[in-house]
């Protein structure tokens, strides 16, 4: 799915995936386990991190990063303008972020083709 997806982006930045898939009415993966929500997931992550803010859990300014996805488990997916993708667990704590320097729609057809491991995101169909 995401292949195809990828021959119809003007560019790699997260926004143009996430307004292709509003577009197309694409809100999850094939098999259900990454939710696609829009732009509402940003003010969803940001309540999220204000509500578990620590000093262990992520702390930067993440608004130049869209929040794209969430796993069944509560998990994100995001990424920035710099092609590189995160996937934050649902603790939002630091130490467990995983960084991907590749960009979001690259990082889901490696998940997608089981070609990248994480230990916060699994491989999905």
């Amino acid at each position: 799915m995401f292949t195809e997806l990828k021959s119809q982006l003007n560019d790699l930045a997260p926004q143009t995936l996430q307004q292709l898939l509003l577009d197309k009415g694409i809100r999850q993966t094939n098999d259900g386990y990454i939710q696609f929500p829009g732009q509402s997931l940003q003010t969803q992550f940001q309540e999220t991190m204000n509500f578990l803010k620590s000093p262990d859990t992520l702390s930067l300014n993440w608004d130049d990063v869209c929040i794209l996805g969430q796993t069944i488990d509560g998990d994100y997916l995001a990424g920035d303008q710099n092609e590189t993708t995160f996937f934050i667990p649902s603790s939002l704590l630091a130490d467990d972020t995983e960084i991907h320097q590749m960009s979001v729609i690259d990082a889901l057809i490696a998940l997608e083709s089981g070609n990248l491991d994480s230990h916060i995101i699994s491989k999905f169909n």
